[in-house]
């Protein structure tokens, strides 16, 4: 599935980003708290795209891997858009867009695939 119509609705969103693998989910949840305490991660084909802190309760997408998905959708307001599946689907109240350093995810991605 490819996101490419300018009008993509929130569910057409959500179905890209949470069902259109093979598996019912296509992210997978990696979570160690010895190592990375109050954090739950989000991974897509081994990548990390989503960071959860909830200590903080602040959410943080992964810039180059997360928005190179939706590259193909030519929507202003496609950040809404995908902000609300974001906070809706996890149940997050804050999404943060941080521009973390690409070697913090790729370091999270060394850690939890080997």
């Amino acid at each position: 599935m490819e996101l490419n119509n300018s009008q993509e609705s929130e569910k057409d969103i959500y179905n890209f980003l949470i069902l259109h693998n093979t598996n019912p989910i296509s992210l997978v949840t990696k979570v160690d708290l010895k190592k990375y305490p109050n954090t739950i991660f989000w991974f897509k084909d081994n990548t990390c795209i989503i960071e959860y802190n909830f200590k903080v309760s602040k959410v943080w997408l992964s810039n180059s891997n997360f928005w190179k998905m939706f590259d193909n959708l030519d929507d202003v307001n496609k950040i809404e858009k995908i902000e609300n599946v974001i906070k809706k689907h996890f149940n997050f109240s804050d999404v943060t867009y941080v521009n973390l350093k690409v070697n913090h995810f790729e370091s999270i991605e060394k850690y939890f695939n080997g």
